[in-house]
């Protein structure tokens, strides 16, 4: 029977370099390629077609064995993967701090367990901003892979004596489950429905059923007239979502859709007798697709130190400049490592355990050690760990969570009785982190005030916040709150610039605190100094120790909060609500406040990009309100 495997076809390399370039080019922070991250998804529909054609004929051929899959997989997959991770590591240890540099070590234990996509799902959004500077963030759809290689061979044993068309009744089961599955998780835990093989595995099955589809007759094709016309549309789907689709996608969805039938279709009509197979199969297409494994390995890892090092903008035009040199170090790696690794010739099985065992021991040595000690924290002298102790920073006490901060799965009966104050309560504070870092200086000032704070959830009524389900429920019953024991004061804080296409409702909300408590008075507090990356990271660069206190610092990322600041004093000009602005207290022209006072000691104002340590929300509140009581 005839192996479609080993009649090679130009074209899929091809159709590798149309994945790789836009996924590197959308990592480099390029808008136009608003989309590329799909990319990973065209390589799905590519993995799932050769390895189900590698499958099914190994089977049908009685010659598939195991042992001899998975060996091929890791020759394919192992020795580029370890050897780049390896290599990122003495940049880590230079340049990656405490925090950073302890997430980075457990990314690389999990590489090693075939598990980064689990670790990130847990802990990053893909498309969030800190995301970018995660050297191994890309490794989540190697892991996929890897997780689709231990558990496809057995459906594919199991299924096969059935016959092929029961083959097909299972993949497109399998198929339609996973993209159901994708879809609704979507609505619930969009980070899960990205990260996770049950929602991902209907873009392999999609590539398995084409597989199966072709499997014999693998030239049909070339006589089937509509062939040019479907391979076209195929290929104008993929691009079609490169360039319309964006980080506001809901994805991996239904709209994921367009670009993987548009892969399965350019994969099952496209033969040498066509325009798309010309463009696919020219040289330099062909060149870029035998290396894209290896370009996809190295661009996330360059550009995320590079961000990290040099704290470059995602659009700048040195990281474009850097997509330059990934494909010359791609091809170094695919000559010298992949190329050898796959020759069973040239390295035997026992050198690829040996290799693959000794890098394994390596990477889990490295994240046990990086996790056990905080990021290697040895590496530092004392002046250094006290400010970068403060990405472990304790904010139980400041943020009372749990209790008076309430998480995302909590609701308005999760706040226990003294969130709620005294009975003559005088002050309500009602926001969302922000306001719950602030907490601690307002109970200073207000000992009788009440917290009513919850993360992701702005004092925005009549607003659905879709990432925070149960944030607008929570809003109402807090203006319940507020009808029934009318405080002398509402103090109202966010990070508003994060809000800021919603602040028009800041209207609709003061106007019912008055309709239910005219003589209450509404206070909105602005918006907190943003430091990039975070204080600590600035303290450490400016060459500042925590020695003295009101030490002040430049900070470039003033302009968007003074211009929100000021969006919000157009919006409440005629509420009757008055403004207080931490930026004209804490902050000298574009230098603003780094360290305090607290108690006997000397502390960081914020402990991250802006929210509040105890001692800066004690010293906030007390030039905030003190003075105007």
């Amino acid at each position: 029977m005839l192996n479609p495997e080993l009649r090679y076809r130009a074209e899929i390399d091809g159709l590798r370099a149309l994945a790789v370039v836009p996924v590197i080019l959308f990592h480099a922070g390029i808008q136009s390629f608003s989309g590329g991250f799909i990319g990973v998804d065209v390589f799905f529909v590519i993995s799932g077609y050769l390895i189900t054609n590698i499958i099914y004929f190994d089977i049908k051929n009685n010659r598939f064995s195991v042992i001899n899959f998975y060996e091929r997989r890791a020759r394919r997959i192992l020795p580029a993967l370890f050897l780049v991770v390896i290599a990122c590591i003495p940049f880590s240890l230079l340049w990656l701090m405490l925090l950073d540099m302890k997430d980075f070590s457990q990314s690389v234990f999990a590489v090693a367990m075939y598990s980064s996509n689990i670790l990130f799902w847990l802990e990053s959004d893909y498309f969030a901003p800190a995301a970018e500077l995660k050297p191994l963030l890309h490794t989540w759809s190697l892991a996929i892979e890897e997780q689709y290689y231990i558990f496809f061979p057995w459906i594919m044993l199991a299924s096969l004596p059935i016959g092929k068309r029961g083959l097909l009744v299972v993949l497109t089961t399998i198929l339609l489950v996973s993209l159901f599955s994708a879809e609704w998780t979507l609505r619930v835990n969009p980070s899960a429905a990205f990260y996770l093989l049950p929602t991902r595995a209907w873009e392999l099955m999609l590539g398995g059923l084409v597989a199966i589809l072709l499997a014999d007759r693998p030239t049909w094709a070339e006589n089937f007239a509509p062939s040019g016309l479907l391979s076209g549309a195929g290929l104008a789907a993929i691009i079609f979502a490169i360039f319309a689709y964006d980080r506001n996608t809901s994805f991996p969805g239904l709209y994921a859709l367009i670009p993987t039938l548009g892969a399965a279709i350019v994969i099952a009509f496209t033969h040498p007798g066509v325009a798309v197979y010309k463009l696919l199969s020219h040289p330099w297409m062909v060149q870029v697709g035998l290396v894209s494994y290896s370009a996809y390995l190295v661009h996330q890892p360059l550009f995320s130190f590079a961000r990290y090092k040099l704290q470059l903008e995602s659009h700048s035009w040195f990281m474009i400049s850097l997509t330059v040199i990934i494909f010359p170090i791609a091809y170094v790696i695919w000559k010298l490592v992949e190329k050898p690794f796959r020759n069973r010739n040239k390295i035997s099985r026992r050198a690829l355990v040996l290799w693959c065992g000794g890098a394994t021991s390596i990477l889990l040595i490295f994240g046990i050690v990086g996790h056990l000690t905080n990021g290697f924290q040895g590496r530092f002298d004392k002046d250094t760990l006290d400010i970068l102790t403060y990405a472990t920073y304790d904010r139980s006490t400041v943020y009372r969570e749990g209790t008076c901060f309430l998480m995302p799965k909590q609701s308005y009966s999760d706040f226990a009785p003294e969130c709620l104050g005294d009975v003559d309560s005088d002050t309500v504070l009602w926001g969302d982190s922000h306001a719950a870092a602030l907490s601690y200086g307002v109970r200073m000032v207000f000992p009788k005030a009440a917290q009513l704070t919850a993360s992701r959830c702005p004092p925005l009524i009549g607003i659905n916040f879709a990432s925070r389900p149960n944030c607008q429920r929570i809003n109402d019953q807090v203006l319940n709150y507020i009808a029934n024991t009318k405080p002398e004061r509402v103090l109202l804080h966010a990070s508003w610039i994060t809000y800021q296409g919603q602040l028009t409702s800041l209207k609709e909300t003061i106007s019912a605190i008055h309709q239910h408590s005219s003589q209450t008075e509404v206070i909105m507090v602005g918006g907190s100094p943003r430091w990039s990356p975070d204080l600590p990271t600035v303290m450490l660069r400016s060459q500042s120790t925590l020695a003295r206190p009101l030490v002040y610092l430049e900070n470039p990322e003033l302009d968007p909060v003074q211009k929100v600041d000021q969006e919000i004093i157009k919006i409440i000009v005629d509420t009757g609500a008055t403004v207080r602005l931490p930026l004209e207290q804490m902050c000298r022209g574009k230098r603003c406040l780094a360290t305090v006072q607290f108690g006997e000691q000397i502390v960081l104002s914020a402990w991250d990009y802006g929210h509040l340590t105890a001692g800066g929300s004690v010293y906030w509140s007390k030039q905030l309100f003190i003075g105007h009581l």
